[in-house]
């Protein structure tokens, strides 16, 4: 399969899943049609990685930071399932439940993955590329609670200390999402053009879509449990789109990566060949 027919099905896919979602269609065959199509963005994107980290070797330093990043959408990726199965099989709240210990499981793991690239980076990374993942931190971390504090006012209030602990650790999650999408952004200054620039500002459009629709739920969790269809249907594009952008940014390094290993081997048989009496 070629790179063109990989970026080809993941457009229809998106346009598929968002022609279900406006559609004129309901009832419960449609509405487990619209899980399943949901579980095939992250689903695919965790594949991509496992691919892409292959290609660089499991035990390498540069597979590190991306199957740390690979874990951690797999981690989304499970608690996703998760979600649908307390939905549409147990038809019960998934808030809070063990769908979301994965979902804040993969923030950490993100945010371990991207301190690891930032190491590998070495000396391209200055003091003024750290102040500015740090102000964008802090920036982050007071428009975190603004959110939690807009879901406490939005009728949230009764909730139990356990759920708004959870509430608060999405809040954190999201401000790791931020710092990681600024994070993006330098790389992509740092590398002016190239595939690794072009990793970088996929994976941080990836990023950025998270944080938008992570965001927005928190702001409109009433109107999105009601299944309001606006709603949940914009949020839920936010979420594949972030995933798809995942899947491609992984897709294009790991096919760059087997590009310059394919030439790489070409030159060394050239060279071997030459050598031959």
């Amino acid at each position: 399969m070629t790179k063109t027919i990989f970026f080809l099905g993941l457009g229809g896919y998106f346009l598929l899943t968002e022609a279900i979602y406006w559609g004129p269609w309901s009832g419960a065959a449609v509405d487990l049609l619209r899980n399943i199509l949901y579980l095939v963005g992250p689903a695919v994107a965790v594949l991509s990685g496992v691919w892409t980290v292959r290609g660089f070797g499991w035990g390498s330093r540069a597979a590190g930071s991306l199957l740390l990043l690979t874990l951690g959408i797999g981690s989304w990726f499970v608690g996703e399932v998760a979600w649908m199965w307390y939905q549409l099989i147990l038809k019960t709240d998934p808030f809070p439940s063990l769908a979301d210990l994965f979902y804040l499981v993969g923030y950490p793991l993100l945010a371990v993955s991207l301190w690891r690239e930032i190491g590998l980076a070495g000396g391209v990374w200055t003091r003024q590329r750290t102040r500015v993942v740090i102000w964008s931190t802090l920036v982050g971390a007071m428009l975190g609670f603004l959110v939690f504090f807009l879901r406490l006012t939005s009728g949230e209030a009764g909730a139990s200390l356990f759920e708004h602990s959870v509430a608060i650790a999405y809040a954190v999650g999201d401000v790791i999402l931020l710092a990681a999408s600024f994070v993006a952004l330098l790389f992509v200054r740092e590398y002016r053009g190239g595939r690794k620039a072009e990793f970088w500002l996929v994976l941080g459009s990836g990023f950025m879509a998270t944080l938008v629709a992570d965001t927005l739920v928190a702001i409109y969790t009433q109107e999105y449990e009601a299944g309001m269809l606006f709603y949940r249907n914009v949020l839920d594009a936010l979420w594949i789109a972030g995933y798809i952008l995942f899947a491609i940014a992984f897709v294009q390094l790991g096919w760059f990566l087997r590009e310059v290993q394919h030439r790489v081997k070409k030159k060394l048989e050239i060279d071997k060949g030459g050598e031959t009496p």
